[in-house]
């Protein structure tokens, strides 16, 4: 059972839902385009047009919050994955909160702090980019939890794998109607692996840049087996304050 399922459409918006207790995934998006799921903002606490996107899946390989198969293009903003409010530190999915399996150019998150998600409690990874998929950016989300709040998930914060080449993960991004292009990084922290974990030889040319990552109990960015060609990660130049929850999106 799938909570939203679209499959070879485009222009498709999902706002505002509770989405809860299917048995694979809480929304699956495969062969679209141009789909939001979410989008206008977790503004002074409340919901607005956020989905709450929880106690999705059985525990299975690709199942859990919300899956992009072969798909370009699409955006998630402003949506709680794996948790029923900003307080929850329990709920989760049953597998990652957000999946990406042969897609390209898909948004989680946005270049302002009001898009980003909140992804956290989930059995396995935060976010998980596999099969080759390229060009995603992930920016303004928090990934298990800030300075101030803990909603690890029990995989890696990011995981890639399988080839997944050229996303990024933080860096710049486009406001929102793309009025500028800012700095947007992502708060990682609290997870139960690696803050972001690259795997395998063929996952390669991804950026990872202006992330907070902290608290992780494995390492801060973790390349196994040839990843991203050994390319070790950048030395900080200066250190700043971690956002808490209050600060993105709040």
């Amino acid at each position: 059972m799938v909570g939203a399922y679209f499959e070879g459409v485009t222009q498709n918006r999902l706002q505002g839902n509770l989405i809860t207790g299917n048995s694979v995934a809480g929304v699956i998006i495969v062969g679209g385009s141009d789909n939001s799921i979410g989008d206008t903002g977790i503004i002074a606490g409340g919901l607005n047009g956020a989905n709450v996107i929880v106690g999705n899946g059985s525990g299975a390989a690709e199942q859990g919050g919300v899956i992009i198969a072969n798909s370009s293009s699409n955006k998630v903003l402003s949506n709680l994955v794996g948790l029923k409010d900003q307080n929850d530190n329990q709920s989760g999915n049953k597998g990652s909160g957000i999946l990406i399996k042969g897609g390209g150019s898909n948004r989680i998150g946005g270049g302002s702090k009001s898009l980003g998600n909140l992804i956290g409690n989930n059995q396995s990874h935060g976010i998980e980019i596999t099969a080759a998929s390229s060009g995603n950016m992930l920016n303004h989300n928090i990934i298990g939890g800030s300075l101030l709040k803990k909603f690890e998930n029990q995989g890696s914060g990011v995981h890639l794998s399988g080839g997944a080449n050229g996303n990024k993960i933080g860096g710049e991004a486009p406001t929102l109607f793309a009025l500028s292009i800012v700095k947007a990084g992502n708060t990682i922290a609290w997870n139960k692996a690696d803050g972001i974990s690259l795997d395998g030889s063929a996952t390669l040319g991804n950026s990872i840049l202006d992330n907070s990552i902290f608290g992780n109990t494995g390492e801060g960015i973790n390349l196994l087996n040839d990843a991203n060609e050994n390319t070790p990660p950048r030395q900080p130049q200066s250190m700043e304050r971690p956002e808490s929850l209050e600060m993105c999106p709040a």
